[in-house]
């Protein structure tokens, strides 16, 4: 079974080459950055309990229907909430990649691995610190108003069970069929989306993938969903 997502083979290379491609890496991502805090650079989030008592965030289920969150969300390691209107865009997006696949067989048992929320102000300036994929100004996280979506595993079966790229269970169209989904979400103006990039060396050979699918919901999503 072919269980690559979003590979492609740079060549050879070392460890200098590696951290050189985050690092262009990082640039693209604070470039494309941008538009988002053209939208809501003002509506930064600085006390998550605050915002859950007046309704800004809602706390996310760790299991839904098609998604399971991610063991540092579900252990509230990292705090597990949206706004409403990123959870119905989130909810939306799921059921159109289910109506693409309910004919496959297998799909019932098949969740999503959501990866990231909404993040303080710490934790945000803590992952820039940490991983190329995360933006070093300003991030919609830090609003509500996006979540990660994992490019390398998802959840399966009925106790849930992780399974990741390259393993045997792993099913690539299962991403592939959410990846596609979301670039045409974009394109009808729900919603902003970066394929954030990883790199790893396999002996002398550089590898890129597509490490998680980051989506900030539009701020007239409810409007254009409706136009849809």
């Amino acid at each position: 079974m072919n269980t690559s997502v979003g590979y492609r083979l740079i060549g050879l290379g070392n460890n200098d080459t590696l951290q050189n491609l985050k690092s262009i890496e990082s640039d693209r991502i604070n470039t494309l950055i941008w538009q988002e805090s053209v939208w809501y650079e003002k509506s930064v989030i600085r006390s998550e309990i605050d915002a859950l008592n007046k309704g800004v965030l809602i706390e996310v289920s760790d299991d839904g229907d098609r998604y399971r969150l991610i063991w540092t969300l579900r252990t509230r390691t990292q705090p597990k909430s949206l706004t409403p209107k990123a959870f119905i865009l989130l909810l939306e997006l799921l059921n159109i990649w289910y109506e693409s696949l309910k004919n496959y067989d297998g799909i019932d048992n098949i969740y999503l691995s959501i990866s990231s929320l909404y993040r303080t102000l710490d934790l945000q300036s803590e992952l820039s610190k940490t991983t190329h994929m995360a933006s070093t100004g300003f991030s919609s996280h830090t609003t509500g108003m996006a979540f990660d979506i994992h490019a390398r595993g998802y959840y399966s079966g009925y106790d849930r069970h992780s399974v990741v790229a390259l393993s045997e269970e792993f099913d690539p169209l299962y991403i592939n069929v959410i990846k596609a989904i979301l670039e045409n979400a974009e394109k009808q103006g729900l919603c902003h989306v970066i394929v954030e990039k990883g790199y790893r060396l396999e002996i002398d050979t550089v590898i890129e993938y597509d490490a998680c699918y980051h989506v900030c919901v539009s701020p007239d999503f409810l409007t254009k969903a409706r136009d849809i």
